[in-house]
């Protein structure tokens, strides 16, 4: 239920691969971006609001565990090490 307020942060591709960027949308975990330079008088209000007001934010809390679950649960990460086996296999038949 905390809030993720964050920078993109090097490498870049590393911060593209943890927020799931190019993944469909129930895999993309929801965060606000800390800008670069000045800060907006919308981003303060919603910062605001997101630290005073911590239960404003559940359903993106709901939606961020469920798209951690769906791209870190045990199955998924059996299925992608099956994946990788199975990758080195072909290479190694080749």
């Amino acid at each position: 239920g905390i809030p993720i307020i964050c920078s993109r942060y090097n490498p870049q591709e590393v911060f593209a691969e943890v927020v799931g960027e190019g993944l469909p949308d129930m895999q993309r975990i929801h965060y606000t971006l800390f800008p670069e330079g000045e800060f907006s008088e919308s981003f303060l209000d919603e910062v605001s609001r997101l630290l005073l007001q911590p239960g404003s934010n559940q359903a993106c809390a709901r939606h961020n565990r469920a798209a951690v679950r769906s791209r870190y649960s045990g199955t998924m990460l059996s299925a992608t090490f099956a994946g990788f086996l199975e990758l080195l296999n072909g290479i190694s038949s080749a």
